[in-house]
């Protein structure tokens, strides 16, 4: 329902389309949101971020305290959504529900 009421605050569903979730998060909370891009050369995290040294760390952090966390890959321009190797989808935001460390069966 509250999809629903944001698109229509907004005028359509259209105008949500590849939107970016720390505006929503920010809209529907009123509260502050960080966003951390790529630098130029697309390395994520930043080399001049906080978070650079240990980005799960700083996830945790975030997530132990309750926070709202989300992300998104960029669309190519003149797309609105495709699909990339790892099934998630290029232009689509994606709300954190929880920050955990897996261990793989090799150990990794």
């Amino acid at each position: 329902m509250i999809e629903k009421a944001y698109a229509k605050l907004h005028g359509n569903y259209e105008i949500l389309t590849s939107g970016n979730i720390d505006e929503a998060l920010q809209e529907l909370t009123g509260l502050v949101a960080e966003k951390i891009l790529p630098d130029i050369k697309g390395i994520f995290p930043p080399p001049n971020h906080p978070c650079k040294n240990d980005f799960f760390k700083w996830m945790k952090d975030w997530d132990n305290e309750e926070s709202l966390i989300g992300c998104s890959i960029q669309a190519d321009p003149g797309k609105a959504e495709e699909h990339c190797d790892n099934g998630l989808m290029k232009g689509h935001a994606y709300g954190i529900l929880d920050i955990i460390n897996l261990q793989t069966s090799d150990g990794v």
